[in-house]
């Protein structure tokens, strides 16, 4: 096997520094393909372009987004400034509901999110929080967990149990019926 140029390894840097825009590019591109059937390139040409223009504009916003995090890192590298470093967090959430919309790309989200989460990690700000469920999907199980156990289908009636307890659901069965709480 040949060892890799320099030429190679500039070309897998690149592949690497824009493999979020390649995905995103992929991604929008078999979503627009499998939502319709194009009779010919020509016909495609519109949704190529404009897949393109989003991720462009996507990666220009996400360098952009970059100024957030140096005014984060230059308040914590002036004597733990955290008041303003707080500042600078709430100033990306600005940028970022001020830069985002149904059209954004995934890839593009996703980095967002990435970047929020590691500048609150840092104050011990919680970003991620667990699913919470509404109360009608937990009376919905609570009811076909009745049914399994009804059917004496126990092995059912306890993996619901579970499902609801890993997601801080407290299940109490009573005379009067199911009591349910957050745990």
């Amino acid at each position: 096997m040949e060892e890799p140029t320099g030429k190679d390894l500039k070309k897998l840097e690149n592949y690497q520094n824009n493999q979020p825009v390649y995905e995103a590019i992929v991604a929008a591109l078999h979503a627009a393909i499998s939502k319709e059937v194009y009779p010919s390139p020509a016909a495609f040409m519109p949704v190529l372009t404009k897949v393109l223009a989003n991720v462009t504009a996507d990666k220009k916003l996400l360098e952009e987004a970059k100024v957030y995090t140096a005014r984060f890192d230059e308040a914590m590298d002036d004597d733990f400034n955290t008041a303003d470093a707080i500042a600078a967090i709430f100033e990306l959430v600005k940028f970022i509901n001020t830069n985002t919309d149904g059209e954004s790309s995934k890839a593009y989200l996703s980095a967002l999110h990435e970047q929020i989460r590691e500048l609150s990690d840092v104050c011990g700000l919680i970003v991620d929080q667990k699913e919470e469920m509404l109360d009608a999907d937990i009376e919905k199980l609570i009811e076909e967990r009745q049914a399994a156990r009804k059917a004496k289908d126990f092995a059912r009636a306890d993996a619901i149990r579970n499902e609801l307890l890993e997601k801080g659901i407290v299940l109490e069965d009573t005379r009067e019926g199911v009591k349910w709480k957050r745990a």
